[in-house]
């Protein structure tokens, strides 16, 4: 026992000694509160096809209970969260919870962290199907520009609002739309600006675009940051771009329509047309369980992207592999726990991704989604024994020389790691970071993956 307690204290000297040594200089995510038009250094963002930075990582709010919305953005807000961007539609109707929660909590953040600026918030919100049409469509974005209005005049916050057109049309069978019943549940107000959408030909949301072009177009609404649609098929989303004089610059799809339809995603890519999903914890996470390979190969890619720090939930390795393509999230949650799981300091604080895992990890997804299992597992398992002396076992990204912290290994110890064909291991003497070398896993190797890591 004291010989193993002198081993252990021994590794963690060395690992000290190490990282003061050679892995200090590395780039540090959290370096501090930068100023970048109301948003902060280490919050992922997109660039719309308008120049708008948009933040890659969301909350849903609008399907939550109304009590639960105020604090759930309040929470949100915070620096160790760093959520700057929440999800909602008209037909939601949490609206007043929205801005008590962005007022709040952007105050408090501005108090907390001593920032002299505003706080760049962003709203994606959804204009309802009763809605459609030109004049209706006005109605409706210029009545949510005047709800918000509080938001909008608040010194504490740059706010920035992202209009959606949240179906193409009414259609029976959707949870939530019953035609008549929502027509004659409109005051009589909306009613007298435009004609019923849903006893037209279905092509009213073509005048709807038309309203959300003229408004984004005008000086006199510069909160709208950005239009675009959801629930579009990708035979509509052809339509839209033949016709629009402002080509959508965000598009809302269930991540079931991004796996399912690859001509969408292309289409969006080909067009510069930011894509952003919702239901993956429902529809990808929930699921994964079901196919044991592929939750394997999801649980094993969150291994490596923890730096030895706190253990990887699945829905952070999805979260992570999908804001890496640059795919914008909207996770919904109640729980605070799952809120500090999901948000931007924790995903930040992730590895990327290989681009080996990167393209493993897509079919495991798919399988998921699909409910079919991998036929075997595409990752391989690995040894490094230590031969001659002490070492340090890095993961190695040739590409960009970045390397994530594996593992300590004494001398006449070994470890095992699961990895993907091509990926790239460092190994450093423990004692002299200048000594090192690398080692590349080919598809071709066989199944011995033992390395015997001698003199450096």
């Amino acid at each position: 026992e004291t010989l193993a307690a002198a081993k252990m204290m021994q590794s963690i000297i060395l690992c000290v000694l190490f990282f003061y040594t050679f892995v200090e200089g590395s780039t540090n995510l959290f370096d501090g509160y930068k100023k970048r038009s109301g948003l902060i250094a280490d919050v992922p963002a997109a660039i719309l096809s308008n120049e708008v930075e948009f933040p890659l990582i969301g909350l849903g709010v609008g399907n939550l209970q109304s009590n639960r919305v105020e604090n759930m953005i309040y929470e949100g807000l915070k620096g160790e969260n760093r959520i700057r961007l929440f999800d909602t539609s008209q037909v939601a109707g949490v609206d007043s919870e929205i801005i008590q929660g962005i007022k709040s909590g952007t105050k408090r953040f501005k108090e907390a962290e001593s920032i002299d600026d505003r706080v760049q918030v962003h709203l994606v919100t959804k204009i309802r199907h009763t809605y459609l049409g030109y004049e209706r469509t006005k109605f409706a974005v210029k009545s949510i520009l005047q709800t918000y209005s509080p938001v909008l005049k608040d010194s504490n916050i740059d706010f920035r609002i992202h209009f959606l057109i949240h179906h193409p049309r009414c259609t029976k069978g959707i949870d939530g739309m019953d035609c008549e019943k929502d027509e004659d549940e409109l005051p009589g107000k909306v009613k007298r600006v435009g004609p019923a959408p849903h006893l037209g030909d279905g092509d009213a949301w073509k005048e709807s675009w038309r309203a959300l072009e003229d408004l984004y177009s005008s000086d006199d609404y510069p909160a709208i940051s950005s239009i675009g649609v959801s629930n579009f098929s990708v035979e509509e989303l052809d339509e839209l771009l033949g016709l629009s004089r402002v080509k959508p610059h965000l598009v809302q799809i269930s991540i079931s329509s991004l796996i399912e339809d690859a001509e969408f995603a292309n289409k969006c890519k080909a067009h510069d047309i930011h894509i952003q999903v919702f239901n993956v914890m429902e529809r990808i996470v929930k699921r994964a369980p079901g196919t044991p390979r592929a939750f394997k190969t999801v649980m094993l890619t969150g291994d490596t992207l923890s730096n030895g720090k706190n253990a990887v939930s699945p829905g952070q390795t999805i979260l992570k592999w999908l804001t890496q393509n640059g795919i914008s999230i909207i996770p919904r949650t109640r729980d605070l726990d799952h809120l500090s799981e999901n948000g931007v300091g924790a995903l930040a604080r992730l590895s990327d991704i290989s681009s080996n895992a990167n393209i493993v990890l897509q079919k495991a997804v798919e399988a998921i989604h699909m409910g079919l299992d991998l036929n075997e597992d595409p990752r391989v398992q690995m040894s490094f024994y230590a031969s001659e002396g002490d070492i340090f076992l890095y993961a190695y990204k040739k590409n960009t020389a970045d390397q994530t912290y594996v593992a300590y290994v004494g001398k006449g110890d070994s470890v095992e790691i699961w990895t993907n064909p091509n990926d790239t291991f460092r190994v450093y003497d423990a004692y002299n970071p200048k000594l090192f070398k690398d080692y590349v896993l080919l598809e071709h190797d066989g199944d011995d993956h033992r390395i015997v890591v001698g003199t450096l």
